[in-house]
């Protein structure tokens, strides 16, 4: 596992994420192929308000009503606020890292809950 030095918190590029499907009587499909993906999470504060943002473009498998199942291209992101210095706002935070961190929820599910981290 890399060290964190040299790299930037918050910051994550990922390149040429690629999944392939194999069915046993079609052979094996593109599913996905997103050549770039870039997330930077500046955190805001009492001084600082730096807006946080999310871009990623390629192409995803679609599924229609009409049964057909088309690569389709596209683009994706948005412009947001994180928080790092108010534990506050913690309470509010449903899932963090693919887990279910309230607990109300996690039960209205039948779900697994897992404490927030800050």
């Amino acid at each position: 596992m890399d060290t964190d030095s040299g790299f930037l918190k918050g910051a994550q590029i990922q390149f040429f994420d690629t999944a392939f499907r194999h069915y046993a009587e079609d052979g094996t499909r593109l599913e996905r192929f997103i050549p770039v993906d870039i997330l930077s999470l500046a955190p805001r504060d009492d001084f600082f308000q730096p807006r946080s943002w999310r871009l990623a473009a390629g192409w995803q498998r679609m599924f229609t009503k009409s049964g057909a199942e088309p690569l389709a291209a596209g683009a994706e992101g948005g412009i947001g606020g994180a928080c790092a210095k108010h534990p506050e706002l913690k309470s509010g935070i449903n899932i963090q890292a693919g887990r279910v961190t309230n607990e109300a929820v996690a039960a209205a599910h039948g779900l697994p809950f897992s404490a927030a981290e800050t």
